[in-house]
């Protein structure tokens, strides 16, 4: 059974919500009811990969195997995919070289008030950026080029 009681009616909101530039991800994507026939019934922009795969992702080869799995078929999708719940640097690693797109979670930073997000992210920027050159917007997603 599917949480989504009219499919085809939230699918067309969906696309409403594409076309006027909001994306539209999957989370929580490989627990409860996020399965493959949602990436297919559904217009998506993204998938959220759920914590529980990335907290063992270091530690069980089986979790990275199913991240893979996930990843690959996104991909092919389209999807950006975003892993939920990075806490240490070796999971954000296995990460990057699997191919994910964006990571949240503890080692990114703590959950911030949004009047806090412009400051932290100048804060990262100045300690990453050459003194000498004006220093471009870093994208939130920036996770995957810069360590904390």
């Amino acid at each position: 059974m599917s949480p989504v009681a009219d499919l085809r009616s939230a699918a067309a909101q969906l696309r409403e919500l594409i076309a006027a530039g909001v994306g539209v991800a999957l989370d929580d994507y490989g627990t409860a009811y996020s399965s493959l026939a949602m990436l297919r019934d559904l217009p998506l922009t993204g998938l959220k990969l759920d914590k529980s795969f990335i907290d063992t992702i270091d530690s069980d080869p089986t979790s990275a195997i199913l991240v893979s799995g996930v990843i690959a078929p996104a991909k092919a999708l389209g999807l950006t995919t975003t892993a939920e719940g990075v806490e240490r640097q070796t999971q954000l690693t296995i990460l990057q070289e699997l191919g994910c797109d964006t990571a949240q979670g503890y080692l990114i930073s703590r959950p911030l008030p949004a009047d806090q997000l412009d400051t932290v992210l100048r804060a990262k920027q100045a300690r990453t950026e050459p003194r000498h050159t004006p220093a471009p917007p870093v994208p939130v997603h920036a996770a995957f080029t810069d360590s904390p």
